[in-house]
């Protein structure tokens, strides 16, 4: 406009100034163009602009393409494209190969080594582990899930004051919390506690810490509704559930029972 020759450009230009709102500023300029056809057909083209909007659909990486990556190129994968992956295999060795590529890749991200740490931990590599939760944690520090984690790392050691300190910081990680804080509390004799910190467990664990705190009664029911009751170690500890309970028939059946798997 200021440019142009039109004879009203200043009175145009005060006008236009007055407005800081450009969108109230774009509606005075169409009705000024109304008025000025000039201003309609040699300013405004050169000023005029299109909008485009286009919605578009990522194509995502199919399982196959992810576990392939995984072991190849680790470097072309997000950190959840590579904690997926690790979970499309039932191979150890693998799944702690790709927690390893996401750690190096990702260290700032503590599921990368936490999980590189329970691989190791499944491969009884324990003091590896431990170091892992430990750079899990210098990442995300008091992650009640780490802490869990750290607290096996000390069960394990045999430090159990260590171990039951990290629990107790893991609450709210979970119900496994619960079970690793039982087996502390058998050891240390605290039964009906380990008891209750089982919660809803139908473990062996649980009934042997029923059996141990005086209530031989329910161990059956416990370990029959488990996943652990085919066990040799269940039919045993069925077995002297039965004794005390001087139920010589429950004694026998699970004596037979347990004959069976031990020849097996």
């Amino acid at each position: 406009m200021e440019a142009s020759t039109m004879a009203d450009k200043d009175l145009i230009l005060r006008v236009l100034t007055m407005y800081s709102d450009p969108i109230q500023r774009r509606t005075e300029i169409k009705n000024l163009s109304n008025t000025y056809k000039e201003l309609a057909e040699k300013i405004l083209p050169k000023l005029r602009r299109s909008e485009i909007t286009v919605n578009v659909d990522k194509k995502s990486r199919t399982d196959e393409m992810i576990s392939a990556l995984c072991t190849s190129h680790p470097d072309s994968l997000s950190i959840e494209e590579l904690l997926y992956g690790a979970t499309l295999t039932n191979d150890i060795n693998t799944k702690t190969q790709i927690y390893t590529a996401a750690e190096k890749q990702y260290a700032t991200d503590w599921r990368s080594s936490n999980n590189l740490g329970v691989a190791l931990l499944t491969q009884n590599k324990v003091t590896e582990a431990g170091e892992a939760f430990k750079r899990a944690d210098a990442a995300n520090a008091n992650n009640p899930i780490i802490m869990n984690n750290l607290g096996i790392i000390q069960s394990k050691g045999g430090n159990r004051p260590a171990a039951m300190e990290l629990y107790n910081k893991a609450n709210g990680a979970g119900p496994e919390v619960g079970y690793n804080k039982g087996i502390i509390q058998i050891r240390d004799g605290k039964y009906s506690d380990a008891v209750s910190s089982f919660g809803d467990s139908k473990s062996f664990n649980k009934a042997l810490a029923q059996l141990l705190a005086g209530n031989a009664g329910e161990v059956g029911a416990t370990i029959d509704a488990g996943n652990e009751k085919d066990m040799a170690l269940s039919y045993y500890l069925k077995a002297v559930s039965a004794a005390r309970r001087s139920s010589t028939a429950d004694v026998i059946s699970n004596l037979k029972q347990l004959s069976k798997k031990m020849v097996l």
